[in-house]
């Protein structure tokens, strides 16, 4: 399929336009446009920068161009950059990330998703580049999937006036052609496979990017990394569901149903054949009531909304908890009427259909080894006869010394893309891929583009050594001015790759997960008359407040107290309920190592004490903790976890 794959290459080639040798500050610009199964939309927010090529132009950009102005496009996809005086041959790097760090990269890859287009020098006063429109025939193109979480995280930034969650990295990162059947939230790390669509709507819904972002917001304030990962294992988060299946766990309901809230995406629930509507191990129900509680506790305020979540950290795992730290009356069972109509399930690509993309990905890489390797093998055969120097500076004599290496390095670098591309190329890896736990998959992830990082910046150091060694003679003899700047500026290039290569951060240089320049085709601009506008206001369903426990209510504080280690066996699970209730009925939430939660009711005694036997029989760390509703007369509250040990 022509054009659907971004391809980790040494350096793009660039078509350069010639004309009148006169340098002078050129505006070059252009719009950025994304298709989406047939529906052009602006691409606004994107990173784009404006290059100088530098000389000699044989060399990559990376080892002795620079970058001439850097900016982010307009919400209508418009850019414009200008170039510095010294004329030089310029071109456009556009990127998938925008100024609050919203990112998009290939799974495989090491840089974020990027495309350079053709170059023209700065000779004229103006340069208009025309509309560039990226497309994958019937598909959500990459741009799409960037597009949908970029617009999510302004809008959350927008409603709370600050970042969502990040867990570290500074932003949010998306992962393209990732491992799996359908897109993934790791903690707060958004994984898309390939061929998946943005949203079950056709061309330009976004409801899928929009249910991802729920995750990241809810993952991001429940706790760290390890949390998710325990939870993931515990409630079975990765597994295929739909709005309406009984889940079996009020965990993985929460966690789908908070993430099917968000994007207003539930139908049909809480109406689900088969269900009744305060089943809450039905995702599309909690995802109702969700809605409901935003009507009727905060006006349809979801700010507030997040803040339970925020102010709750690693207590919420099911709708009842969450209700627990909502004080205004109760839902009725009934729910607002789903603002997204239901809509046929995407179909996810089989391993044997993902195999397919990769091996094309694989293909490209191949072909680009080999066009590299003829042009080697006539480098080699060229500089085995050196040129006299006749004419200062020596450029034709460098060229000719110093080309092989250059070529050597564009040569490793595809070898190293082309290693980890291949590592899904079969419908075999791919099955294996899917069946590695979530965390071991991530961790392994993560080590290989870090060692990928390292290898890159150390190939591209190693081979501007090489190119000044081959070089060395030509530099002794030509002293001029020009060449003993080219050689300073090599020097200065390796040292920043060396340094690259021993913190494995940063660009590594040469490897760009780019696109294939075809991708970015030139169209006519479009007018957008509001490209990027507001979120609509949304307001379910009204429905009338029936009595219960609200604001200004006493508090209560319940306790939960378990034994630190022991060894399998039945242990008595003791508490208190103050100020002292008689007959209230506690839950007691128990969470084995590796399994999902189970509930066990009590009551209290006339003292408020409770107590109950809890079988604990698997070697690891138990969780428990108590949770008590609350009445018309005081408020509810939940324990704090108590960790058992068993071994």
């Amino acid at each position: 399929m022509k054009g659907c794959f971004a391809v980790a290459v040494a350096v793009l080639s660039i078509a350069l336009t010639t004309g009148p040798a006169q340098a002078q500050v050129t505006v070059y610009h252009g719009q950025w446009l994304c298709d989406d199964r047939g529906t052009v939309m602006p691409l606004g927010g994107i990173e784009t920068q404006l290059w100088h090529r530098g000389s000699p132009d044989f060399m990559p950009v990376e080892w002795v161009g620079g970058m001439d102005d850097i900016g982010f496009a307009n919400p209508d996809g418009t850019f414009s950059l200008r170039s510095g005086e010294s004329e030089d041959n310029h071109f456009i790097r556009m990127a998938l990330r925008d100024a609050a760090g919203v990112r998009l990269k290939d799974w495989i890859g090491i840089n974020d998703w990027s495309v350079d287009l053709e170059g023209s020098r700065n000779n004229v006063a103006d340069r208009d580049l025309g509309g560039r429109l990226f497309i994958t025939e019937g598909q959500s193109h990459k741009c799409a999937i960037w597009r949908g979480l970029h617009l999510a995280h302004r809008d959350f930034r927008d409603l709370m006036g600050f970042s969502p969650p990040t867990g570290g990295s500074g932003g949010l990162l998306i992962q393209a052609d990732a491992p799996g059947e359908t897109p993934l939230t790791l903690d707060v790390e958004v994984w898309w496979p390939p061929g998946y669509v943005t949203g079950y709507g056709g061309g330009g819904d976004d409801s899928l990017t929009g249910h991802e972002f729920g995750h990241v917001i809810r993952h991001g304030y429940d706790g760290d990394a390890t949390h998710f990962f325990g939870d993931a294992a515990a409630y079975l988060y990765p597994r295929g569901h739909t709005h309406c299946m009984q889940s079996g766990s009020l965990g993985y309901a929460f966690n789908e149903g908070w993430a099917e809230y968000w994007a207003h995406d539930y139908g049909p629930a809480p109406h689900c054949e088969g269900r009744v509507p305060d089943d809450y191990e039905v995702e599309g129900n909690v995802a109702a009531a969700l809605a409901d509680l935003e009507a009727r506790c905060y006006n349809g305020d979801r700010g507030a909304m997040v803040r339970v979540l925020q102010s709750n950290r690693g207590t919420i795992h099911s709708f009842q908890e969450f209700q627990s730290h909502v004080f205004c009356p109760f839902p009725l069972l009934l729910a607002p009427a789903p603002p997204i109509a239901a809509q046929p399930e995407a179909v996810a690509l089989t391993p044997k259909q993902r195999a397919d993309l990769a091996r094309a990905q694989v293909g490209a890489i191949d072909d680009r080894l080999g066009r590299l390797g003829r042009q080697l093998n006539v480098a080699e055969r060229r500089a085995a006869k050196p040129l006299d120097c006749n004419k200062i500076p020596c450029e034709a004599e460098l060229k000719r010394t110093m080309l092989p290496a250059v070529l050597r390095t564009e040569i490793a670098l595809a070898r190293l893309a082309q290693n980890s591309a291949d590592d899904g190329d079969t419908a075999a890896e791919q099955t294996a891929l899917d069946k590695l736990p979530l965390k071991q998959l991530s961790d392994e992830q993560m080590a290989r583009e870090r060692a990928d990082r390292i290898k890159a910046a150390k190939i591209s150091a190693d081979g501007i050594r090489d190119a000044l060694k081959a070089g060395r003679a030509v530099f002794g003899r030509d002293t001029s001015g020009q060449t003993r700047r080219l050689r300073s500026l090599l020097l200065s290039r390796m040292a920043g790759f060396r340094k690259a290569e021993r913190r494995a951060t940063g660009a590594p240089g040469l490897i760009l997960d780019q696109g294939i320049l075809d991708r970015a085709r030139k169209v006519a601009p479009i007018v957008f008359p509001d490209p990027e506008p507001a979120p609509p206001p949304w307001t379910p369903i009204p429905i009338p407040p029936i009595p219960g426990p609200g604001p200004g209510l006493p508090t209560s504080t319940l306790s939960l107290a378990c034994p630190a280690t022991g060894k399998p066996g039945v242990y008595a699970i003791t508490g208190t309920l103050k100020p002292p209730t008689a007959s209230a009925i506690v839950e007691v939430r128990v969470t084995p190592p590796g399994g999902s939660e189970t509930v066990q009711t009590t009551k209290t005694d006339g003292a408020g004490a409770y107590s109950t036997g809890v079988s604990m029989s698997k070697a690891g760390i138990w969780k428990l903790y108590a949770h008590w509703a609350g009445d018309a007369t005081i408020q509810g509250d939940d324990s704090m976890i108590c960790e058992t040990t068993i071994s």
